[in-house]
């Protein structure tokens, strides 16, 4: 009886501590940060055209149009934030690395809630616009791979 008891509260204090999805604003805080000094250092046209991608638009004329409007300068600081984030020695993926270890000990109910809680609060901060957006283009790389297993599966 005892053990059981044991049990119960063990699963009873697990179930409640560290739920991922009451620690959203500390989170989106965590990653905004990351991005703070490459989202200062950018354009607004910059911005503009990382939030269209984001967004997911797939017009290739529209891309174009938009990306023709920047500078070179512009374009290379839209390349050269792209390119830091798969760098694994950049300050940006060196930062998102410490908070998704952070995030490891946490868990959650529903992984695709809580990404969306998370891209929500980072979209509703003033500074954290890049943030979001990098995760809203990683969670639709996600779905779209998803959606590929789906259909792999389902041909065999």
């Amino acid at each position: 009886m005892k053990n059981v008891i044991v049990f119960f509260a063990t699963v009873l204090i697990f179930s409640c501590a560290n739920m991922a999805e009451d620690k959203v604003p500390e989170i989106a805080d965590d990653y905004c940060k990351c991005f703070s000094a490459k989202e200062k250092a950018l354009s607004k046209k910059t911005k503009k055209f990382v939030a269209l991608i984001a967004e997911g638009e797939r017009d290739e004329q529209v891309i174009a149009d938009e990306r023709a409007k920047l500078s070179e300068e512009e374009l290379a600081d839209f390349t050269e934030f792209f390119t830091s984030l798969q760098d694994k020695n950049s300050k940006v993926t060196k930062c998102i690395a410490k908070v998704d270890k952070k995030l490891e000990k946490l868990r959650t109910k529903d992984k695709d809630k809580f990404l969306d809680k998370l891209v929500d609060e980072m979209e509703s901060r003033q500074n954290c616009k890049m943030a979001a957006y990098v995760f809203k283009m990683g969670q639709e790389e996600l779905k779209k791979k998803a959606d590929n297993n789906d259909t792999e599966e389902e041909e065999e």
